[in-house]
């Protein structure tokens, strides 16, 4: 039996990653297959800009995943994380009468309340997900109250809601222009939040920041519960346009910032650095101060408004736990070290080990986070991805017989002809997807054919073989119709004995 496979595509505004891979017994994921492209402008702030430009995007990640997958397994469905500008959580409460005398609260009761929150109406949004609640049985908290006796049951929901127009974006990716189906939508920061932060963490009290490309996204957790959700619309990328002031194209601007950008602004007034264009045709020569104040005076903004978005929800001083701060944006050297000074209790978030099966080696060479979102996200795939296609003994044999060996061609008459990496010539052919080899190693002198020799040899060594296909395919045939024979021999005596055993029941 093959096993389950969960494929996913992280949608980002700087890279999109795509995963295939397996859930083990204990839960953990193990990827068998990775691919990263460049979103080139066509997703912006997390959702998807450019309809046309994402699908060929989407379709390179899918035909490189389904490259690495077994004979016969191809992708039939896809899950998409969502993370994006306009992305957030409202808070939904609700409560159900259970009479003077009570009652004890059923499955039923809960599952009337979650959908009440599923059908709440925000105009131009749709809800992509109702998050875990916290219950309120007659005035105490509970995170599961079936089977308690009460009163009065209340409950408040967080329900995450985006604009519809992404929402419908993602299906005509999907489902017109792949001609895939949507397996589901996933959201991006929760889903990561349960990759990167133990339960200890969002128990006592905790904000989940990620810095990402083209936005930024904050969780924050209280009882174990997700508390509020906010994404800002400005990332890491927005540090590499401010630094194109200083007269580089973008993809300059980029290598600027990843090798020497740092957050820190005393002590090098008298420094400089010497940059060299992509295309190694210039050379420049710029103050570390001047670089540094463009990225620190973006990554201030960043940090302010996220502090203020903690602020405003009233969580200041209820983040037992502290901060914990993934993604790209957040690597700037010097960025971490200000962060801390600031606020005391912050931590680099990471893959916890027992989310992830940690002898795989895309686990093992996860240095710089890249694969943290789609790793999440395939924690909570639900619905195998990928098909399995078997062909039949028929089939494998009526295959074989259509390419029978080809061997000993002189390879200098062929086109097709080439030289593998140990030395030794060989040929191969896309109709016959076979190869033969022929070894050089053999130093004695050999009398060298004219061209009129090796084409009458060639000549006939193809007569030769032509007059073999037929034998061969005829063999392949009579061979899969002796199988049938037998098919339908052993078939008859096991009808056979069934109606023995009826006529003596008889």
């Amino acid at each position: 039996m093959k096993e389950d496979l969960f494929a996913v595509i992280d949608p980002g505004s700087t890279f999109s990653v795509g995963v295939v891979g397996r859930k083990l017994p204990d839960g953990r994921v193990s990827p068998i297959a990775t691919h990263t492209e460049r979103s080139m402008g066509c997703i912006r702030h997390g959702y998807i800009y450019n309809i046309e430009a994402t699908a060929t995007i989407f379709k390179r990640i899918i035909d490189s995943l389904n490259s690495r997958l077994d004979e016969g397994a191809t992708i039939k469905s896809i899950y998409l994380g969502l993370g994006c500008q306009s992305m957030r959580s409202h808070a939904f409460t609700s409560g159900m009468d259970l009479g003077e005398e009570g009652k004890v609260i059923t499955a039923e009761h809960l599952q009337t309340l979650r959908q009440r929150a599923s059908n709440e109406q925000y105009h131009g949004l749709s809800v992509v997900k109702v998050a875990d609640p916290l219950y309120y049985v007659d005035g105490r908290p509970e995170v599961n109250p079936q089977g308690i006796f009460c009163h009065h049951l209340e409950v408040c929901y967080q329900v995450v809601t985006v604009r519809s127009s992404i929402m419908k974006n993602l299906h005509d990716v999907v489902e017109k222009y792949l001609g895939l189906e949507l397996a589901g939508i996933l959201v991006t920061p929760m889903a990561e939040a349960e990759m990167v932060l133990t339960n200890e963490e969002k128990t006592l009290g905790c904000a989940h920041v990620n810095i990402g490309g083209g936005c930024t996204t904050l969780s924050i957790y209280q009882n174990r519960m997700l508390a509020a959700l906010y994404v800002l619309p400005f990332g890491g990328q927005n540090v590499t346009r401010d630094l194109t002031a200083l007269r580089f194209v973008e993809q300059d601007a980029e290598h600027l910032k990843l090798k020497y950008v740092s957050m820190t602004l005393e002590g090098i007034r008298d420094k400089y650095v010497s940059i060299v264009s992509n295309d190694h045709k210039t050379e420049r020569k710029l103050k570390q101060l001047d670089i540094n104040q463009y990225a620190a005076a973006r990554m201030n903004e960043i940090t302010y408004n996220f502090l203020n978005l903690i602020e405003e929800a009233g969580y200041t001083e209820k983040l037992g736990a502290g901060m914990i701060v993934t993604g790209g944006g957040a690597m700037l050297n010097g960025y971490m070290d200000q962060l801390k000074s600031q606020i005391g209790v912050v931590r680099q978030g990471f893959l916890r080990k027992e989310t992830v099966d940690e002898m795989n080696e895309t686990i093992r060479n996860e240095k710089d986070g890249r694969y943290l979102t789609a790793l999440a996200l395939l924690t909570q795939a639900e619905k195998p991805c990928v098909k399995f296609v078997e062909k039949s003994l028929t089939e494998m044999f009526e295959s074989a017989s259509s390419s029978p060996t080809h061997t000993g061609l002189d390879p200098s008459l062929r086109s097709d002809f080439h030289t593998d990496s140990d030395g030794e010539e060989e040929y191969w052919s896309e109709t016959d997807k076979h190869f033969s080899v022929f070894d050089e190693s053999d130093d004695t002198e050999q009398e060298v054919p004219s061209t009129e020799q090796r084409q009458e040899a060639y000549k006939k060594q193809n007569e030769e073989w032509e007059k073999n296909r037929g034998k061969i395919t005829n063999r392949s045939s009579l061979f899969a119709k002796g199988l049938r024979k037998m098919s339908d021999k052993l078939s008859d005596l096991f009808n056979g004995d069934e109606d023995d055993d009826d006529n003596e029941r008889i």
